[in-house]
């Protein structure tokens, strides 16, 4: 008889959660949604190793989708869901509020992925408004980046 064969054991853990992260956009947006997500999301991702891959790719989903910390915790796990919900703007704060507490959380998988995100909105030079730059520069400073 044959043997099942447990494809898990040969895909690496991280490339597997990479998977469900882009799983979980395709499921939870529409297309134009998912589209903008994705991409924005894979440029980040590049700018980081390891498991703060996931969660670039995570970092803007509960705040622009139905998706929930749970679900994210659910897939994920919770570490993945702590940093995901920290690099979650909550309506009550202002920006810089919420750059205050990823900065004084000591997650520094949130702080990574939340410097990658302002690298790459800050590289978007034709697009950017300057009041966005300005803002961008003053949070990267506050999260120990440099310009």
């Amino acid at each position: 008889t044959k043997r099942r064969v447990d494809t898990m054991r040969y895909i690496k853990k991280d490339f597997y959660d990479k998977l469900l992260a882009v799983h979980l956009l395709m499921e939870v947006c529409d297309f134009d949604l998912f589209d903008k997500l994705y991409t924005h999301s894979t440029e980040v991702a590049a700018r980081v190793e390891g498991k703060a891959k996931v969660v670039a790719f995570l970092h803007d989903i509960v705040e622009d989708t139905p998706a929930t910390v749970e679900d994210i915790e659910h897939m994920f796990g919770i570490r993945v869901a702590e940093a995901v919900d920290l690099l979650t703007r909550k309506k009550e704060d202002t920006y810089f509020d919420y750059i205050h507490k990823i900065a004084t959380s000591g997650d520094k998988l949130a702080i990574e992925v939340k410097l990658a995100d302002l690298a790459d909105h800050l590289e978007k030079v034709d697009t950017l408004k300057p009041s966005l730059k300005k803002r961008y520069e003053k949070a990267t400073l506050i999260l120990g980046g440099t310009i």
